[in-house]
């Protein structure tokens, strides 16, 4: 402990400025760790914490097996700091110790991106920082990224541990090395970044975001506001904002399906966003218009945001696997047939889309429209100072791969990133730390205050995130046309994979001239990687990942695929690995299946408690903490999807419900 607090105190410092403030950053990499024992009431308690510290001699690592034993070294390093100087201690996902140190320590600063995901925590001079969210990964998959010498150990943690009881040197060793293997990564991630303590920053999409916003700076600052959206126009990007298009074809769905290829687009967002055209320029408001004025604007093209009604909805091809539109992104919705939350066909409804969502409609369905609200703006590419950037790291992941693991995995972080960046909704308010059992408040403003005050210091146009997704659920479209109208049966889509059946000579055509053009345009944008031996990876071609000897899917995000290597499931929720083994056989997968190994763990959080209990003829105190205790997952299907499953194989039923 002595140790510790000398090696802080003759730390070099960096300083970091902020608006009206500097903080002296001291370089020394801190980390900490606790393991926990779930109780029988839901509950959970602390038996060992650990924290690890530079030293001259190494890291090194001391441990305790009560919070008052803790108090005492947050007492004592916070003495060690001077005026203005802070401590950064890592902690890998601050979220779950966050969750039982808010009933020990009293907390100055407490910034949480969402409910429960906090980034740091200020205690007097020690910062708590979270390294989930700087990493985004694992701790095990941080350590061997880093290839430190303390990888992470296993741990029994069904065995029940106290903090009296005697740990095995096994278990002290698993503890010891997750503080120091951390300590080790952070200390070997700041050197490969080229950052210091006070530079780092605190969320993986930081490290793009501070490139991006020096890319922006070169762009004039009168274009940059005018490109940001004021509430009008976001109210419709919001709304309209639609992910990835995930879905099973109904047809098939609950059928093992034999002898199913699959084909994935490479990089399909930065595709899109150095291929394609976004809102480039202010939106102007032409509110509720005619389709002979939306038409104009459509065919110039205009970028077009708008609100509609849709009425006489239904698919022009009553086989077409994937339907288009969304229920959830519909109201004022009348009369309705859907496709496990798509819409098959309906009477009435409103919602919002853009027009590159209006052609994939107009391919799909037929309608009448009436426009109830319309913003256009100009055409035009991102801005070349990002673009850049995505080229540069597209290339890098390229050049890296099979030769430096830590710069390829970074790159293609990076690439993947960018999108990211864009999709993020610029109104976010803040969660005020209030403690006890409410823990979080919303500071409470509205959203046209959090817009105005997001634009007065934001850069990155919210619509341009709106439009990649767009583009991307249009480019997996033209992959689904490919099958579809080619004679084979597409089974399953997933964002930028199409997993189908009947595999002919004018399907492997019509992906050959897709990717013509797709790499074309890529050589186009400079988004090409080249190898060590010249060979080009042009991104938003379709590539061939495999075939599945048997393949069945219950929905979205529900599949299950045996290959040569065996069993593989992709089910949300479920561990694919240990998934796998607990369902056996293709034929297991089914509603009603339940997973109790694989189903995961449920977090029951418990705040501001404050009481005694007895244990093992020990008096324990129990104040704030979250218990983690085994989840299970039964498979299943909603009521409106397994009546039209059923109906599917009954003419007589569909033709009922059509």
């Amino acid at each position: 402990m002595k140790d510790m607090l000398i090696c802080i105190d003759k730390a070099k410092t960096y300083r970091k400025r902020g608006k009206g403030y500097h903080k002296n950053y001291k370089d020394i990499i801190i980390t900490f760790d606790i393991e926990t024992t779930a109780l029988e009431n839901d509950n959970a308690i602390m038996y060992i914490w650990q924290l690890a510290y530079e030293s001259k001699d190494g890291v090194k690592a001391i441990t305790g097996r009560t919070w008052e034993e803790f108090e005492e070294v947050v007492y004592d390093i916070n003495n060690t700091l001077g005026p203005h100087e802070r401590v950064i201690i890592w902690v890998h996902n601050l979220q779950y110790e966050f969750s039982f140190l808010k009933g020990i320590l009293k907390f100055d600063d407490v910034f949480a991106i969402r409910t429960r995901r906090v980034l740091y925590a200020v205690c007097g001079g020690i910062e708590f920082r979270c390294t989930y969210l700087l990493t985004n990964m694992s701790l095990d998959r941080f350590l061997q990224q880093m290839d430190v010498e303390h990888k992470k150990l296993t741990l029994d943690y069904n065995k029940k541990r106290y903090p009296w009881t005697d740990l095995t040197p096994n278990e002290y060793a698993y503890c010891i090395n997750d503080v120091i293997g951390l300590a080790e990564a952070m200390r070997r991630r700041l050197e490969l970044d080229n950052d210091n303590v006070a530079t780092v920053p605190y969320t993986s999409t930081g490290y793009i975001r501070r490139d991006a916003k020096r890319a922006y700076a070169k762009i004039s600052y009168g274009y940059r506001r005018e490109i940001l959206p004021d509430y009008g126009p976001y109210r419709l990007l919001r709304l309209a904002f639609r992910g990835g298009n995930c879905h099973a074809n109904r047809w098939i769905t609950g059928h093992i399906i034999e002898d199913v290829k699959s084909y994935d687009r490479a990089s399909s967002y930065p595709d899109v966003m150095l291929t394609c055209e976004y809102p480039a320029s202010q939106f102007y408001h032409l509110g509720p218009v005619t389709l002979k004025e939306f038409n104009r604007l459509y065919n110039i093209p205009k970028a077009i945001i708008m609100e509609v009604r849709l009425t006489e909805l239904d698919l022009k091809d009553i086989f077409y696997p994937i339907p288009y539109l969304a229920r959830f992104k519909c109201r004022e919705v009348g009369k309705i047939l859907l496709d496990n939350g798509r819409i098959i066909k309906a009477d009435t409804l409103v919602t919002v889309i853009n027009d590159i969502d209006y052609k994939i409609l107009s391919q799909q369905y037929n309608f009448k429209m009436e426009i109830l609200d319309l913003y256009y703006a100009r055409y035009g590419k991102i801005s070349g100072n990002i673009t850049d950037l995505i080229i540069r790291d597209y290339q890098n992941k390229t050049s890296f791969k099979g030769k430096d693991p830590y710069y390829y995995a970074r790159s293609k972080e990076r690439v993947n990133a960018y999108y990211g960046m864009f999709a993020q909704d610029p109104v976010r308010d803040n969660l005020l730390y209030i403690g006890g059992e409410e823990v979080f408040r919303p500071e409470g403003l509205g959203p046209i205050e959090l817009l105005e005050r997001y634009n007065k210091k934001g850069f990155l146009p919210y619509q341009v995130g709106c439009w990649v997704t767009s583009w991307a659920r249009y480019r997996l479209e033209q992959g689904i046309r490919i099958v579809h109208d080619n004679g084979g049966m597409v089974c399953y889509v997933d964002t930028d994979s199409v997993k189908y059946k009947d595999h002919n000579a004018a399907i492997e055509k019509g992906f050959e001239e897709f990717n013509k053009k797709a790499a074309f345009c890529s050589r186009e944008a400079g988004l090409v990687g080249i190898d060590d031996n010249g060979k080009e990876y042009p991104a938003g071609i379709y590539e061939y990942e495999g075939s599945y000897r048997r393949f069945k899917t219950l929905g979205a995000k529900k599949y299950v695929y045996e290959d040569d290597s065996g069993l593989h499931i992709t089910i949300a929720g479920v561990n694919k690995k240990t998934g796998a083994a607990e369902l056996g056989k293709i034929e297991n997968f089914k509603n009603g299946f339940t997973f109790r190994e694989a189903g995961g763990l449920e977090s029951v959080y418990n705040d501001g408690v404050d009481f005694e209990m007895e244990i093992d003829g020990h008096l324990v105190r129990i104040r704030d903490n979250v218990c983690l205790k085994q989840s299970t997952y039964t498979i299943g299907q909603t009521k409106d999807y397994m009546q039209l499953l059923t109906a599917l194989s009954n003419e007589i039923y569909f033709n009922d419900l059509l």
